[in-house]
C-alpha cells in the first residue's frame, strides 16, 4: 500500500512528472478526480440521496412553473374583467375619453384569446404533468402552433402602447386601477 504522502527523496525526483507534481500540490488529503471515480463503500446510499434530491428539485421547479402559470392566468383575467370589460360598462362610459372610445381591441389586442388558451388548455396540460415533470417540454412542443397567438399580440403592441401614451391620464384607467386596488397602472399588465 502506498503512503498518502511521498517520502522526501521521492518528492524531489517526482517534480518533473506532472501527474505526480499535481498530486503533491493537492496534499495528502485531497483526492485526484480519477481516484474519486473509483467505487467506495456507501456509494449506493449517496446515489439514492442524490436521486431523492433531484426529485425534490424537480417537484419544486414544477410547482414554481404551475404557480407562475396560474398567476399569469389570474392576471390576464383581472385585466380583462377589470379594464377591458369595463370599457363596455355604460356606468363607466363618462370616464372614457373620446380618443379611447371604441378602441378596446387596439389597447388589449388579442389578450382574451391568450387568456382562453392558457386557462382552458395550457394550464391544464401543465397540471397533468405534476407527477411527471419530464413531460413538461412536450406541452410546449405540442402547443407550438397555438403559441403563435403571441405573434398577433406582439404585432399589435406598438399600436397599444401608442394609444396608452395618448390616453394614460384618462380618468377611466385611474378608476379601474382604484377598484382593482392595483399599485401598478394598466401598462404594466399589457
Amino acid at each position: 500500500t502506498k503512503s498518502p504522502s511521498p517520502s522526501p527523496g521521492s518528492w524531489r525526483s517526482s517534480e518533473n512528472s506532472s501527474s505526480e507534481g499535481n498530486a503533491l500540490r493537492r496534499g495528502p488529503y485531497r483526492r485526484a478526480k480519477s481516484e474519486m471515480s473509483e467505487p467506495r463503500q456507501g456509494r449506493t446510499s449517496s446515489t439514492g440521496e442524490e436521486e431523492e434530491s433531484l426529485a425534490i428539485l424537480r417537484r419544486h421547479v414544477m410547482n414554481e412553473l404551475l404557480d407562475t402559470e396560474r398567476a399569469y392566468v389570474e392576471e390576464l383575467l383581472c385585466v380583462l374583467e377589470g379594464y377591458a370589460a369595463e370599457m363596455d360598462n355604460p356606468l363607466m362610459a363618462h370616464l372614457i375619453s373620446t380618443g379611447l372610445q371604441n378602441k378596446k381591441n387596439i389597447l388589449f389586442g388579442n389578450m382574451e384569446e391568450i387568456y382562453h388558451f392558457h386557462n382552458r388548455i395550457f394550464l391544464r396540460e401543465l397540471e397533468s404533468c405534476i407527477d411527471c415533470p419530464e413531460l413538461v417540454g412536450r406541452c410546449f412542443l405540442e402547443r407550438m402552433e397555438e403559441f403563435q397567438i403571441y405573434e398577433k399580440y406582439c404585432q399589435n403592441k406598438p399600436r397599444s402602447e401608442s394609444l396608452w401614451r395618448q390616453c394614460s391620464d384618462c380618468p377611466f384607467f385611474q378608476e379601474c386601477q382604484k377598484k382593482l386596488d392595483h399599485k401598478l397602472s394598466l401598462d404594466s399588465y399589457l
